[in-house]
């Protein structure tokens, strides 16, 4: 890590100075040292040039005291009324089958089809009229096929309760484990191996919507944090910003990534937890915020913790899973239109998702709303200056909901950007 990187760094803990000693450095690079907090006298190691100054989760969300949006947050003390609550058994037996969600969605449809048809070619021979039977008998049928979207909605409804519960007894598992932070899992891990990807190939959907937006906004280049940089793996979503002019720092839990990320872009990094940054108040222009916030057992911390490292009038530019997307259980219209509701209204939603995985690992791993999102961002101090979704795997997908009026929010990932107002700043400690 560069000399000149070390004034921006705090302790983690209570962020006051650190002081570094029994440094080893090359070229003006510190390779390896301890940074000593000159409040609490906590010590830090810095180790193959990477400053190690991680906070566990539970510790973090401790010392901030911040209790809002609770409903995100994940700790010991919060699971531990879970752990007597029985796993649900699957209430839905065959119908869960994905077969028969076909079965009614198409049958639902065909009977509209038809209905449509059959009554286009009674007009046509002249032989409809407002009391006439062919219009009694296509309202029958009409019904009948809202019977077959109703069920289908109800099986849906149903199956998003039951994973909800089962996804909390994993995570009390997890807990209890010590496995459920990301962190924790990979401290786990013997093998070391990771997923590189493949870096000959074009850059992916996700990274080419961040480099449109950059350069759509003309944001300016200077300092910037990467939040969750990773290595290899996210190298096409982290070098836009330094095609853009940011000089990066990297934060990430991984030292694998880490070493990876310095060695690509030639920058620094620190393994760091990102609800509790070991960084002095505005001091970043730009973050990177980019599929990290599900991540999060408190989400909210780690977005105050971003405001507090940002200069006014610095952007967040942040990513992740939305809630609101149009999925492919959205050809059943009763669910295509509980999603456009959800937009404005999203307490209509079932249950989120809560879990995901990575090679072998399991961890939290969220969904947002739009309304979630934005006041999230609004109440840690940010202003919403641009709110788009987009689908990280298809840039066609994108470019098409992009252009039409309700779909354009119904991507399968957020792309907001908040800006950091003058007097907006959130102390998290």
């Amino acid at each position: 890590m560069k000399k000149s990187r070390l004034e921006m760094l705090r302790c983690p803990k209570c962020k006051d100075k650190l002081d570094l000693i029994e440094e080893i450095s090359d070229v003006g690079n510190i390779t390896k040292g301890n940074l000593v907090c000159e409040k609490c006298r906590e010590t830090y190691q810095i180790r193959n040039g990477t400053p190690i100054l991680y906070v566990p989760d539970d510790e973090a969300i401790a010392r901030s005291k911040r209790t809002e949006f609770d409903e995100f947050v994940i700790t010991n003390d919060r699971l531990s009324a879970l752990s007597e609550r029985n796993i649900p058994k699957n209430r839905l037996g065959v119908l869960s089958n994905r077969i028969f969600s076909l079965f009614f969605v198409l049958s639902g449809w065909f009977l509209i089809f038809a209905t449509c048809l059959f009554l286009l070619y009674k007009a046509v021979k002249g032989g409809l009229s407002v009391d006439s039977k062919p219009l009694s008998f296509a309202f029958i049928i009409l019904v009948i096929s809202t019977l077959f979207f109703v069920i289908d909605y109800i099986i849906h409804r149903i199956e998003a309760k039951d994973r909800y519960e089962t996804q909390l007894q994993k995570i009390v598992q997890l807990t209890k484990a010590s496995k459920l932070s990301e962190y924790d899992s990979r401290l786990q891990i013997k093998d070391k191996k990771e997923c590189y990807g493949n870096i000959n190939v074009a850059p992916t959907p996700k990274a080419q919507e961040i480099a449109s937006t950059l350069k759509k906004y003309d944001f300016p280049g200077g300092e910037g944090l990467n939040i969750g940089c990773g290595g290899e793996l996210h190298r096409w979503v982290s070098k836009p910003y330094f095609d853009q002019g940011y000089e990066m720092l990297g934060i990430d839990i991984s030292e694998e990534y880490l070493a990876e990320y310095r060695r690509i872009f030639k920058t620094d990094g620190l393994l760091a937890n990102s609800i509790s940054l070991p960084l002095k108040n505005d001091t970043f222009d730009l973050i990177n915020y980019t599929d990290i916030l599900e991540h999060l057992h408190h989400p909210f911390l780690g977005l105050c913790e971003a405001n507090r490292v940002l200069k006014n009038g610095g952007r967040i530019i942040l990513a992740t899973p939305y809630r609101c997307r149009l999925s492919p259980r959205g050809v059943n219209p009763l669910i295509f239109i509980e999603a456009a509701i959800s937009l404005y209204y999203d307490n209509i939603l079932g249950p989120r998702m809560m879990l995901s995985g990575f090679q072998d690992m399991e961890y939290y791993h969220l969904e947002f709303s739009k309304n979630e999102i934005t006041n999230m961002l609004e109440s840690a101090g940010f202003t919403v200056s641009s709110f788009d979704t987009y689908f990280a795997k298809s840039k066609m997908l994108t470019k098409i909901f992009s252009k039409l009026p309700l779909l354009r929010l119904m991507g399968g990932s957020i792309m907001v950007i908040g800006v950091k107002q003058s007097g907006n700043g959130k102390q998290t400690y």
